[in-house]
């Protein structure tokens, strides 16, 4: 899989942190393939200038946007 640009991922996070605000819950699909419903606990961010994540309640750290269902 290709690297998205730090252009491509910043335009990832504008586009999670418009659609989904502090409080917000979504479902998230884990790397086990398990879903799990989470609450976001502070607006996406651009980590390392290598992925687009954010920040949820029921996860310790951050979890990669490419893994948001809904």
């Amino acid at each position: 899989m290709k690297q998205k640009s730090l252009k491509q991922l910043q335009s990832q996070v504008d586009e999670f942190n418009s659609t989904y605000k502090v409080g917000d819950t979504l479902l998230l699909e884990k790397g086990s393939g398990e879903k799990q419903t989470v609450t976001v606990y502070s607006p996406a961010t651009v980590l390392g200038g290598h992925s687009a994540v954010g920040w949820f309640e029921e996860i310790s750290g951050c979890y990669s946007l490419d893994r948001v269902c809904s």
